[in-house]
């Protein structure tokens, strides 16, 4: 049987004249009316406003190519293709290729069409896309408005994608009756959707064997006898339920790529704040190190000085006494000499006098040792020298804190040695959002040591004179970091919790230690040949407990802090060589 037809006819007339739209144009407001009609409507009212709204258009109106264009597929259609087959009164569903005809069963069948080849009316129609929220140009192509947004932006220029005409406006109208036409399109071919394309009746149970649509004359066909049946309703429901667990899934699976997209953020924004921390730090540290090498600087120059000065002075203290000695024995020897120039009477007169004054003793200059500069004292290993001074000024501390396994609850100074734990903080300062990577310990106020041993022994020592819930030890490298609800597995360590000291293994046995007073500083010892790792007091006097385990596996310091008081690793100062 005949189908509806897809369109109204009141959709192709004119609101003036009530006929098919001839030389439609389309007003600013979106309205479309023939050329003729509006032009003669306007000179009889004096006003150009639209008949339908009332809106006044003050530019001259677009002529609506593509209503025009479907208003004479309309009156074509309208007495051909809507109708039955002139010749055997057969629904037209086929599209022959070749011929760009529409054909009934019986007509692809015949000797004109045979070997030709066939499409369904309908799966060439959903080939076409459907105008959405049509606008109309200048030049009167209408056009999707999102696709003639986006083909400006990539174009860079307001130009039509048809006729390359320049639009001058950036809004283009509604091209109403156009999205009228498509809408009433688009619920027929719903319509049709739903129809069997054999028996044009609605499409009501689905053939579980077969995996069809069927109509209730489908089903009492041979094809389809003694299968099973299911309503569409039925069947639509439960793939819905499966659809939407498909979607379920691919909701969280998107929540989990933004969030870790929002993770990837966070990386960025805190690499640079590390980046930050550290050059400022690093800058500190760098001047201080500047101004020590410039005071040492300076000190050997007045050393220097000072010396040069002292022994410059001697010297000329002993280039004086010789000019004077030099200029007394000038005067003996003119004295001489003009003896010599006297008569014999006068020289025997005179002689125990003038051998007396020849014979006057003169101390020869001497020759003293340390009289030069000291080169070797100023020069030699002077890199050497100036290091164990700045190895005596500075401390440097035997374990730095690995600010990247740190839970978020704490936070350590500048020099990498002291952690507090500022969790009830966190909320009234505003505390930076740290990101969860692999390294960092995510539930336990826990961090590690950032240099990890394998072999030989180690010393570090740690103040915990103010702090009441501490833990101090070692950590093997595979320590569970994340999904704990106590301690993490794989540590030694020992700590206080209030009043009770104790200490625990990585199978989480904690055992209380009795009769020690609580600790100020605990000493850690670690002997990996042996296989030993001990907690005493500073001086070693008071071990408080003692492991003894074959470490197979890396380790590394580890420290626990669930107190607000910090705990600090304590530095070591190289003593002064004598």
């Amino acid at each position: 049987m005949a189908s509806k037809r897809p369109f109204c006819d009141a959709d192709f007339l004119c609101a003036v004249c009530h006929d098919v739209f001839d030389r439609p144009v389309v007003l600013l407001c979106g309205h479309s009316f023939c050329k003729d009609c509006i032009e003669r409507y306007w000179s009889v009212n004096d006003s150009r406003q639209c008949p339908m709204c009332r809106q006044t258009s003050a530019n001259t109106p677009s002529l609506n190519l593509a209503l025009g264009n479907l208003c004479q597929a309309f009156l074509h259609h309208k007495r051909h293709l809507e109708e039955l087959c002139e010749v055997h009164q057969e629904k037209r569903t086929l599209v022959c290729c070749d011929d760009e005809q529409l054909l009934c069963e019986i007509c692809g069948q015949s000797e004109e069409h045979r070997n030709h080849t066939y499409r369904p009316v309908q799966e060439v129609v959903e080939e076409h896309k459907i105008f959405d929220d049509p606008v109309i140009l200048l030049c009167g192509h209408s056009v999707c408005r999102a696709c003639v947004e986006q083909y400006w932006r990539v174009k860079g220029e307001r130009v039509c994608p048809v006729c390359r005409e320049m639009s001058a406006t950036n809004n283009p109208p509604l091209n109403l009756a156009l999205k009228n036409l498509c809408q009433v399109f688009l619920d027929h071919r719903r319509h049709l959707e739903e129809l069997c394309e054999v028996h044009q009746e609605k499409r009501t149970l689905v053939c579980c064997d077969d995996e069809q649509l069927l109509c209730e004359i489908c089903r009492q066909s041979e094809e389809h006898r003694n299968h099973t049946y299911r309503p569409v309703q039925e069947v639509a429901e439960e793939r819905k339920g499966v659809l939407r667990s498909q979607l379920d899934l691919l909701t969280r699976r998107r929540k989990m790529m933004q969030d870790a997209g929002i993770h990837c953020d966070c990386m960025v924004d805190h690499i640079m704040n590390q980046a930050t921390l550290i050059e400022n730090t690093s800058n500190c540290h760098f001047e201080s190190l500047h101004r020590f090498l410039h005071e040492e600087e300076q000190a050997m120059l007045e050393e220097l000085n000072q010396e040069t000065e002292q022994k410059a002075d001697r010297i000329q203290q002993k280039m004086l006494k010789i000019n004077e000695d030099v200029i007394s024995l000038s005067n003996t020897i003119g004295h001489l000499e003009k003896e010599l120039e006297n008569g014999d009477i006068r020289i025997i007169q005179n002689f125990k006098e003038t051998l007396k004054r020849a014979q006057c003793k003169f101390q020869a200059p001497e020759i003293t040792s340390g009289d030069l500069l000291d080169s070797a004292k100023y020069l030699g290993n002077f890199e050497l020298n100036v290091w164990k001074k700045m190895r005596n000024r500075f401390s440097y501390s035997p374990v730095v804190l690995d600010l990247n396994t740190a839970c978020h609850q704490l936070s350590a100074c500048t020099n990498l040695t002291t952690i507090s734990n500022h969790e009830d903080l966190m909320e009234e300062d505003g505390q930076e959002c740290l990101p969860l990577n692999r390294e960092r310990f995510a539930d336990c106020p826990c961090v590690l040591g950032y240099v990890g041993y394998s072999t030989g022994k180690h010393t570090w020592d740690v103040d915990v004179e103010e702090n009441t819930s501490w833990m101090v030890g070692v950590a093997v490298e595979s320590v569970q970091r994340r999904g704990t609800n106590g301690l993490p597995r794989g540590i030694w360590c020992m700590g206080l919790d209030g009043d009770v000291l104790s200490v625990t293994d990585p199978l989480e046995s904690r055992v209380p230690l009795h009769g020690f007073a609580k600790p100020t500083v605990v000493r850690v010892n670690l002997d990996l040949s042996a296989g030993r790792l001990s907690f005493s007091d500073l001086l070693g006097q008071t071990v408080y407990h003692t492991f003894t385990h074959n470490f197979t596996e890396k380790v590394f310091p580890f420290f626990y802090n669930e107190c607000a008081y910090p705990i600090s690793i304590l530095p070591v100062v190289e003593s002064k060589e004598k």
